[in-house]
């Protein structure tokens, strides 16, 4: 037994939460290209994508499925967090007396929704994995050494079969004849003012049937935007929202000097009670006094033991403190707010871990539960 193990990306990058889709319904299948199978192949196994039982823990794969998606941990308190990739592996049973020059040469045949997505690349001397299929299906990112990578469209990007479309080698390989009769059909049926009989095109149409086919826009579409938006692309820097809060205008905004808010964000500097003060007037030139205070008090519970009190001749006004104390009590509210949400959110998660824990104890054997698995720990994971 061998395993062929894929990595699995977008064609362009997009976020973990949104490549779940990608993954939905998503079959791949190994064909052995060798020397005596001719180039179609044989057929040597095929991994499907079986989504997670329990859809609160995404990251806790369906014990069946072949086909896992990446998660990263990126804080204990927080839950692991998805990525835009995936592996897969293709378990290949070696028949007896397999021989192959180097590696097996391989093609895939992709579907998604029972739809093919084009893939025309082969594969020569790809290496396996001589691993086990691992029963914990999370554990399949980790798995080496990796086969190849494999680049998944959008949804949407699968071959129709009302679409003209013709797979074009990459060796120049002419296409099948039947293959590319039938996307000339389609093209000159949906066509209107088509000539009824293909002998009837004029060169000039038939090529503009070939030109049909070619640049089918589902299959080639138009390239996203690199690292920036549109209009991000052609907006000039000097307008809205971001010029208001770039360090020269936040400067002009606060009477805090350039220097010092550039200091400051390099962390070289240590902000005082009265830079908050006039950082929280310039980032809220249009609030509310109150809204003015709860910034300047946030600002300064982020600076922590670096702040810079400093010592005043005078107490502040009665209403100075008034308005203060209210603001800090409408800042403990959104922090008592934010804490509980974390905790009712932990606590669901943990009760979701026990049960999907005691699911799998129960199929598959070993602890009952997490404390048993980890005693004298399971306490601190909470």
């Amino acid at each position: 037994m061998a395993l062929i193990i894929i990595r699995l990306h977008p064609v362009e990058p997009v976020n973990g939460g949104d490549f779940e889709a990608f993954l939905r319904d998503l079959v791949i299948e190994a064909f052995d290209i060798g020397i005596n199978n001719g180039p179609d192949g044989v057929s040597v196994g095929s991994a499907s994508y079986v989504p997670p039982p329990i859809p609160p823990t995404p990251w806790i794969p369906a014990s069946t499925t072949r086909i896992v998606q990446h998660f990263e941990v990126v804080s204990p308190t927080l839950p692991p967090q998805p990525l835009a990739a995936a592996t897969a592996a293709i378990r290949v049973a070696t028949p007896a007396g397999y021989t192959e020059h180097n590696e097996s040469d391989l093609r895939f045949k992709v579907t998604r929704g029972g739809k093919e997505i084009l893939s025309s690349q082969l594969y020569y001397n790809v290496p396996v994995s001589t691993s086990a299929l691992p029963k914990d299906r999370g554990t399949l990112p980790g798995l080496s050494p990796t086969s190849l990578y494999l680049a998944l469209p959008d949804r949407g990007r699968e071959i129709d079969p009302a679409d003209a479309f013709v797979p074009v080698s990459p060796d120049g390989t002419p296409p099948r004849y039947d293959i590319l009769l039938n996307a000339v059909t389609i093209v000159l049926t949906h066509d209107p003012g088509s000539p009824a009989q293909l002998a009837d095109l004029t060169p000039t149409q038939a090529r503009h049937v070939a030109y049909e086919i070619v640049w089918n826009q589902k299959y080639r579409p138009l390239p996203a935007p690199k690292k920036r938006t549109l209009e991000q692309m052609f907006t000039l820097p000097d307008s809205g929202l971001a010029a208001r809060l770039s360090q020269r205008a936040l400067s002009a905004a606060s009477g805090v000097s350039l220097r010092w808010l550039v200091t400051l964000e390099q962390g070289q500097g240590r902000p005082s009670d009265d830079v908050c003060r006039k950082l929280a007037a310039g980032f809220l030139p249009d609030g509310s006094e109150l809204a003015r205070a709860v910034l300047d008090l946030r600002l300064r519970r982020a600076a922590g033991e670096s702040l810079v009190m400093w010592n005043r001749r005078r107490p502040p006004r009665v209403a100075t403190r008034r308005l203060y104390a209210e603001a800090g009590a409408v800042l403990d509210a959104e922090d008592a707010k934010r804490e509980a949400e974390r905790e009712a959110s932990a606590a669901v998660f943990l009760e979701e871990f026990r049960a999907q824990w005691g699911a799998d104890a129960a199929s598959a054997g070993g602890p009952a539960t997490p404390a048993e698995a980890w005693p004298g720990r399971w306490p601190r994971v909470r």
